[in-house]
């Protein structure tokens, strides 16, 4: 069997693999911007700063402050966790996903 020092990086990468699987652990595409409620959080706040074009830095942090304070509320952030849940199923089997990837959690009859 060929070792990691003669450079079978392939046969590593497939034994690791194995043994994430066996107990349990999963990996996700590269980037899953889809399934990080984080990016979801900081979209909403970026949707919000953005129009009060602040000039310094103290008010782009005041803003960003403000829009924490009132965007991210627990059902906001809730809400954030189940729409990356709704995704997860087809990221982990490498599928296209389709429908409103992002939405604003806010608005309470938009489809996706």
């Amino acid at each position: 069997m060929p070792g990691f020092m003669e450079g079978n990086f392939d046969h590593i990468q497939m034994l690791l693999k194995e043994s994430l699987k066996e107990i349990g652990i999963e990996l996700l595409p590269k980037y899953s911007p889809v399934l990080n409620p984080i990016k979801l959080a900081t979209n909403i706040i970026k949707i919000d700063v953005q129009p009060k074009e602040n000039q310094s830095r103290s008010g782009s942090a005041e803003a960003i402050r403000e829009s924490i304070n009132d965007k991210m509320t627990p059902e906001i952030c809730s809400k954030s966790f189940l729409h990356c849940q709704k995704f997860y199923s087809s990221c982990s089997r490498m599928q296209p996903i389709t429908g409103n990837i992002i939405k604003d959690p806010e608005k309470k009859n938009q489809v996706s």
